[in-house]
């Protein structure tokens, strides 16, 4: 007959090659919970960014249409910023336009932004923009990428140069109709386009906002790089 003290003896812990396995796997798994985590922030934050962007460009015209008076978006490329302001006296002028007082009496500020991390207005390279030539009908006629684009690849609007450069502008009025800061003349509509890493690889997530000149009426088109 066994003695108490006998059964106990038979049972035994983990050995070291068990251990260096079992640690092993948690390390892969936490690896990975992390590249997952990485990869959901990343999307949360273009989410977050385009939908900022697209609240504040939509509100730029949907006050525009209610005061019956200008209202204008302005973005900045370089320091990845948006403004929505009032233009009460319709006297903006992009040239002039201070990020420290985006809006001087008479003139209301609406809304502002900032894009967030690892979210930039771009892509800069080739193609740039959206990636085509053009973006999907109805807004075919606005330049889409480096072929067409007659500024910046993801600005189509922006100045080129001067003390904003870099900056760009859509006057919103309450008669529907929309004006750009640069290069209105030629094309139906403009664009500028946002980029992010990819969540769970190499290239980029690119998110584009068109507007259409005649109506203001905007739209947004995503694509990858």
């Amino acid at each position: 007959m066994l003695r108490p003290n006998a059964l106990l003896s038979r049972h035994r812990g983990f050995t070291l090659v068990e251990m260096g396995v079992a640690m092993a796997i948690v390390g892969i798994m936490a690896g990975l919970s992390i590249a997952a985590l990485s990869g959901l922030k990343k999307r949360g934050n273009f989410v977050s960014g385009t939908g900022d962007l697209l609240g504040g460009l939509r509100l730029t015209r949907a006050e525009a249409f209610s005061r019956q008076a200008p209202c204008v978006f302005i973005i900045d490329t370089v320091g990845n910023n948006w403004w929505s302001i009032i233009d009460i006296a319709n006297t903006f002028t992009l040239s002039s336009f201070a990020p420290a007082t985006p809006a001087p009496a008479p003139a209301i500020l609406l809304a502002s932004g900032t894009l967030p991390t690892g979210v930039i207005f771009g892509p800069s390279g080739s193609p740039g923009g959206y990636g085509a030539d053009y973006l999907p009908s109805p807004y075919g006629g606005i330049p889409g990428d480096t072929a067409t684009s007659p500024t910046y690849p993801y600005c189509t609007f922006c100045l080129s140069s001067g003390t904003n450069a870099g900056f760009g502008s859509i006057a919103f009025y309450g008669a529907g109709s929309a004006v750009f800061s640069a290069n209105s003349s030629s094309w139906i509509g403009h664009q500028f386009t946002i980029q992010s890493p990819k969540p769970g690889g190499s290239g980029l997530q690119t998110m584009s906002f068109a507007v259409v000149a005649r109506n203001g009426v905007s739209a947004t088109f995503e694509s990858a790089q």
